[in-house]
């Protein structure tokens, strides 16, 4: 039997590397997948793009290598939809979140306890924001709506839906 020399052979990981310079609609929903990287690149044209990490299986390290990866390839990105550890990878994990100027619409969706207190974080990236769609199993313990200079974070929100919040929550 030939023994393999490559990281992936040996846990059974692969990478994915997406080079698609036409791509403007991104859905990553991956259920029973190991991955060792997933590097996009070349994706100026992407405008939308859901990602669901909330059934991977990778480890802790990984998700800040996907996470930033991830983040890197999206900075003309319009419409975001996050979910499931993803979020704590972005910002848990101290990803640093590029700016995406011309994000305008911005879900997410929690499938675990997840703090909005880094909430200011994500959203002072994205100075365009319209409209804020938090969903799931949030926790509110301390939300602040400015940044620490004072600056207003919601100066251009026009829409925040909060759905499926558990009783409780919103304190």
């Amino acid at each position: 039997m030939k023994s393999s020399n490559s990281l992936s052979d040996r846990v059974g990981c692969f990478e994915i590397v997406i080079n698609a310079p036409s791509l403007v609609y991104l859905e990553n929903s991956v259920s029973d997948m190991d991955v060792a990287a997933l590097t996009i690149v070349n994706v100026q044209s992407l405008v939308e793009a859901n990602i669901d990490f909330k059934q991977w299986s990778i480890n802790a390290s990984h998700y800040v290598s996907v996470a930033t990866d991830l983040m890197r390839g999206m900075s003309n990105i319009q419409t975001l939809c996050i979910c499931g550890p993803f979020l704590m990878s972005l910002l848990g994990l101290g990803v640093t979140v590029p700016d995406l100027p011309n994000l305008i619409h911005l879900a997410i969706y929690c499938t675990t306890g997840f703090s909005l207190e880094e909430l200011p974080y994500l959203l002072q990236c994205c100075e365009s924001i319209e409209t804020l769609v938090l969903k799931g199993c949030c926790t509110w313990d301390y939300v602040g709506w400015t940044l620490l200079e004072g600056n207003c974070l919601s100066f251009c929100l026009k829409t925040i839906k909060f759905l499926d919040l558990e009783p409780g929550m919103m304190k």
